[in-house]
């Protein structure tokens, strides 16, 4: 989903990627969103790195400046503490670079570059978890469901952009929901290169 909002918005043709570590999340991330991309604007390269460490504020700023060195206007962050470096370098750029969010909307520390946030609500997910062990079950996966009202949704409306935009992330969004976009799931090879 940001993948697409980020190919819509970006003017450069270039979208980063930051995170904190290389794990099987980060790199379903990173192919959810080329998929997204390549179906929205097959145009628009992305780049993607790891700092290392999700929460490092310093080594955020430095990976999101060389994001935006290498022409990134959009920056999809899947970082934690480390967003605080993000979120300067974004403000401090030249041009105007727009970044995403995980887990919680960010729109507070960055209004005029903030777009929108893969929210989470852990709830759903740990409620389906306690009533299996309730149940007496001791093991498996659990899914977090991605829709409006479970456990992840995009963040709507979107901030920073058209109403044109937002009408079309909203279709987008719903498409997903209703199965009728089919989102990859490869947790273990990022599937392009940089």
């Amino acid at each position: 989903m940001l993948g697409a909002l980020a190919a819509m918005v970006s003017e450069t043709k270039n979208v980063g990627y930051i995170g904190g570590l290389q794990l099987p999340f980060t790199v379903g991330e990173i192919n959810a969103v080329y998929q997204a991309i390549q179906d929205t604007d097959p145009s628009v390269k992305l780049h993607y790195l790891y700092t290392g460490d999700f929460n490092d504020v310093l080594k955020a700023r430095q990976g999101a400046e060389a994001l935006i060195a290498k022409g990134c206007d959009v920056i999809i962050s899947a970082l934690n503490l480390g967003n605080y470096g993000l979120f300067e370098a974004v403000k401090r750029a030249e041009r105007k670079v727009y970044f995403t969010a995980t887990y919680t909307s960010k729109y507070q520390y960055a209004p005029e570059n903030f777009l929108a946030a893969d929210l989470f609500n852990f709830t759903p997910t740990l409620i389906q978890i306690i009533e299996g062990i309730k149940a007496g079950k001791r093991s498996g996966y659990v899914s977090m469901e991605w829709g409006e009202g479970k456990a992840r949704y995009t963040e709507l409306p979107v901030h920073n952009v058209s109403p044109e935009v937002n009408e079309r992330v909203a279709k987008i969004a719903k498409a997903i929901e209703t199965g009728e976009i089919q989102v990859i799931k490869n947790l273990r090879e990022i599937v392009f290169e940089k």
